[in-house]
């Protein structure tokens, strides 16, 4: 399984190269000017690929060093990359580190030149593949991920609902005091104020999110509807229905019609959808709430 595992890695990050011909000064000034020029979104495609190429020279880097010696190392981030709705963008930092930012998400990083350690800010949703180093470090609000070289994957829109999965090696979570060491093929959640909940996942299924396709296993409607309003950014309101309603299957997101067709069909709900206003109301279907 992990060698199927490393394949499907290696499959979904082949088309990146390190080529010699760049330096590791060139990759530092080309992703400072990507993520300070402006952002205009009006004739992107839905999916970017960004691909950054970075030199792995050993004189380089130590001409690097000399030369960036002070920068860096402010305690300053970079400014945010940002994706939008159903768009996902990708890229290489300077320690050839790759981050997959998911739909509505934005990051920042701050890369320590002295130390070496490396930090991101997370707003969203986002898959790491964390180059061998010093300590990288994922904050978000209410907590903060820590790792060394490893694979995994970070939903973080805000303090309500908080998901980790571990693709490989291990990772440490950190929500408020509490800490967690997840394995490879492990998971933790927070949803509405809950305990953390511990569980299995197979990380094939984690990997096919960065294709918008997601596997739920008897998750509570309320908490897969709450994830689907932060992912679309929209904002959802109840009425009273009876009985827990769980959720299990695979759910394209990366189309909100479709996806709360699948699920009213499922769970017997019925969804009034207001995209001007960017408003879901979720109903039990009339024959249940007569």
């Amino acid at each position: 399984m992990k060698h199927d595992l490393l394949g499907h890695i290696d499959q979904l990050t082949s088309h990146y190269a390190l080529p010699v011909s760049k330096s590791k000064e060139d990759a530092w000034l080309a992703l400072s000017e990507r993520l300070e020029r402006p952002q205009s979104y009006a004739n992107r495609q839905k999916r970017v690929k960004i691909s950054l190429f970075i030199g792995s020279s050993a004189a380089a880097a130590v001409f690097l060093v000399i030369l960036y010696i002070g920068m860096f190392n402010t305690g300053k981030y970079s400014t945010p990359l940002v994706t939008e709705v159903d768009q996902v963008d990708e890229l290489i930092l300077p320690d050839s580190s790759l981050v997959v930012l998911n739909s509505n998400s934005n990051v920042r990083y701050h890369y320590n030149k002295l130390s070496g350690e490396r930090n991101v800010l997370l707003s969203g949703e986002a898959y790491f593949c964390v180059k061998d180093g010093k300590k990288f470090t994922v904050d978000f609000a209410g907590g903060s991920v820590k790792v060394d070289g490893t694979a995994f994957n970070v939903v973080a829109y805000d303090e309500n609902y908080l998901h980790f999965a571990c693709i490989s090696g291990r990772i440490k979570v950190d929500l408020k005091r509490k800490n967690f060491l997840l394995r490879e093929g492990e998971t933790l959640k927070v949803f509405n104020g809950n305990a953390p909940v511990k569980e299995l996942i197979e990380p094939e299924l984690i990997l096919n999110r960065m294709q918008g396709r997601y596997y739920w296993n008897r998750v509570p409607v309320e908490e897969l509807l709450y994830f689907i309003g932060k992912r679309f950014a929209y904002q959802l309101t109840y009425s009273q229905f009876q009985g827990e309603r769980n959720f299990s299957g695979e759910i394209d997101l990366s189309d909100l019609d479709n996806a709360l067709d699948i699920i009213a069909f499922a769970m017997d709900l019925q969804f009034t959808v207001d995209h001007e206003r960017q408003t879901i109301k979720v109903d039990a279907k009339e024959s249940e709430a007569d």
